[in-house]
């Protein structure tokens, strides 16, 4: 069982939010062919979903949301494709989650050449219990117009 007064606690009309971990200050960029990622802050929190809202989170009365906020850019002059917001983690306790789409900014999809898209991911799993130490984050790499892959996948582990 948490001890509250050791966690910040948000409220909303969808429930209540405990940020178990967040790390604010984070820099880790990575590359794949032309496209940039770059992870600036990262959260982890056990979620108390009010029951009306429980259909919008999959069903679950409880869970435990990754969020993790990125800038991603196309450097170069080309359209790409690159989806950071379609991706998957695993957590070192074992866990392997799918990002939620639904929740997720649009940070993913098709970059024009040159562009910075901003925002948060999101990943919603059942409540895990055990302490999260680090997260891998798999990324597809990035395709151009005629949907051949122009850079390799991006896979990073994220110590927390």
């Amino acid at each position: 069982m948490l001890n509250e007064e050791e966690y910040e606690i948000r409220e909303s009309e969808a429930g209540t939010l405990t940020i178990l971990k967040e790390e604010t200050e984070l820099d880790i960029t990575e590359t794949s062919g032309e496209m940039r990622l770059t992870v600036n802050a990262v959260q982890i929190a056990d979620f108390d979903i009010n029951e009306e809202f429980a259909d919008f989170f999959n069903g679950l009365s409880e869970a435990t949301v990754f969020t993790f906020h990125i800038d991603a850019e196309n450097v170069s002059e080309e359209d790409l494709g690159f989806y950071p917001n379609q991706s998957t983690i695993t957590t070192n306790t074992g866990q392997q989650i799918s990002s939620n789409l639904l929740l997720s900014d649009d940070v993913g999809g098709e970059f024009f050449g040159n562009v910075k898209k901003i925002g948060e991911v999101f990943f919603l799993a059942d409540r895990i219990d055990e302490e999260i130490t680090s997260i891998r984050w798999i990324i597809d790499g990035p395709h151009d117009e005629d949907y051949e892959t122009v850079g390799e996948r991006m896979d990073f582990t994220i110590d927390l």
